[in-house]
């Protein structure tokens, strides 16, 4: 394959240099085939697909009012796989969508959570002042009581069991396939093979195990757990643009140039792996630290970044299985990429994690620190068993929000070398994570680690035929 091209202004998503006159044509599309698994959209051949095209849901949960989204992650939490095919070549799947999506998120400001998530997504995530003036923390736009202690979700993103009142909220295609479609805008009128969308849903059937996968549950609901999603209200709301015949053209021609025309973009591959509990330690006692070393699916692969979440197995009452939790005892990680350690010593420091973090989501964390690990809320000088000082006191849905501290505690690695860089050029051996972890009696139990690496691709589109590189 033929060296990246420069991507046409068309087919950014960024203001354009030049100004030109654009016409947008909008268009509801029907899932050719639709199922409480999956549903599957074929786009029309027309102009070029705005990256900001939506799609709608609505969630139908077992009951009228005890039922609410996993607060940091909403209708997302619907999504298991989105695949983004031309013809049969699979060009850009995202796996795990909700988990990667929910803590991906975290550069978002307050206001853009506050006026524009909470409205489309249903998410209710941003975290301030204790209601109640008690100097403590809680979850701002949840509705309180009087004296601000005691809240619940608001009923305008709160699914019910009728289609009639049941939210329906939406996603964005920048959001799914977000890698990709941020900065890349696709051709649609010049792809020969017709350009498919298949989204793989998450099921929630009645039994405990999947309680969180797609809705939490008030403290006192004991009935059915079961989640469908209305199949009617799945629509895609398309925009496509269409620029003057002269601009339009000079794409064309470039596609149909002896090279074509080659786009970089960026993809994402999903690692998984696992650390077993240990016995749950005495009261004051800390064992050795014992090491963890886990090869991270890379080899051969351009990696620019890789985003790092550690749960504990099971869900959360308010957050469901969305969740990334800190140690109370700080790990300490290092990578290794072609024999060689990134860091000269191991990351150890919280503030040091953080900004690695910042730096893979190319922005700053508008996550409170409380959020991010357990350092405000552990005094381990008073004891190594930590998780002692209370910080968050409130409930929401009869739930305490203090399971929501240290939840949102992503590491990472950026490997562009500077913004806007391609990235490290991986051999044959995959990038290994070696991290060191310290169980205490409040944080011992079995956990999942993702590995979620972006790493860059090409596609080729020549006389309407499109090539993808591996």
């Amino acid at each position: 394959m033929s060296q990246a091209t420069s991507i046409p202004e068309i087919l950014k998503t960024k203001t354009q240099v030049a100004i030109s006159n654009m016409d947008i044509e909008s268009e509801v599309l029907e899932p050719i085939s639709k199922t409480q698994d999956r549903v599957l959209f074929v786009l029309p051949k027309k102009g070029i697909l705005d990256s900001t095209t939506r799609m709608n849901i609505q969630v139908l949960a077992p009951s009228a009012n005890d039922g609410f989204f996993p607060i940091n992650t909403g209708i997302f939490s619907t999504i298991k796989t989105a695949t983004l095919r031309i013809g049969t070549k699979v060009i850009q799947e995202i796996e795990d969508v909700a988990h990667y999506i929910t803590h991906s998120r975290m550069v978002r400001t307050n206001e853009q959570r506050k006026q524009v998530d909470m409205v489309l997504n249903g998410i209710l995530d941003v975290v301030g002042q204790d209601h109640g003036n008690y100097g403590r923390l809680c979850v701002e736009d949840a509705i309180y009581d009087e004296d601000g202690i005691n809240a619940v979700v608001p009923a305008k993103i709160r699914p019910t069991n009728s289609t009639t009142t049941s939210p329906t909220l939406s996603v964005a295609l920048d959001d799914l396939f977000g890698p990709m479609l941020t900065g890349l805008q696709l051709p649609l009128y010049l792809i020969q093979a017709p350009v498919s969308i298949e989204i793989v849903f998450n099921r929630q059937n009645n039994v405990n195990a999947d309680v969180g996968k797609v809705l939490c549950f008030d403290s006192g609901y004991s009935g059915s757990k079961a989640v469908s999603i209305n199949l009617d209200s799945v629509k895609l709301l398309c925009d496509f643009l269409m620029y003057n015949d002269d601009t339009m053209r000079q794409t064309q021609n470039l596609v149909n140039s002896q090279n074509g025309m080659v786009l970089p973009f960026d993809d994402i591959a999903l690692t998984t792996s696992n650390i077993q509990a240990s016995t749950q330690p005495g009261t004051g006692i800390l064992p050795s630290r014992f090491s963890v070393v886990r090869d991270i699916g890379s080899a051969g692969k351009k990696v620019k970044d890789i985003l790092i979440i550690s749960k504990k197995e099971g869900a959360d009452n308010l957050l469901g299985v969305y969740k990334s939790d800190a140690h109370i005892h700080p790990e300490r990680y290092n990578l290794r990429v072609n024999d060689r350690m990134i860091y000269p010593r191991d990351v150890s420091q919280v503030p040091r994690m953080a900004d690695e973090v910042q730096k893979v989501l190319n922005g700053q964390l508008y996550v409170h620190n409380a959020m991010y690990s357990n350092m405000l809320n552990s005094d381990l000088l008073l004891s190594v068993d930590g998780n002692n000082v209370q910080i968050m006191t409130n409930t929401l849905e009869g739930h305490s929000q203090g399971s929501l501290v240290g939840s949102r505690h992503v590491t990472g690695i950026d490997l562009r070398n500077m913004p806007g860089g391609s990235g490290i050029d991986v051999g044959i051996k995959n990038i290994r994570y070696e991290a060191s972890i310290q169980h205490s009696r409040n944080d011992y139990e079995a956990r999942e680690l993702k590995f979620f690496v972006k790493y860059q691709r090409l596609l080729q589109l020549k006389d309407g035929l499109v090539e993808i590189s591996a």
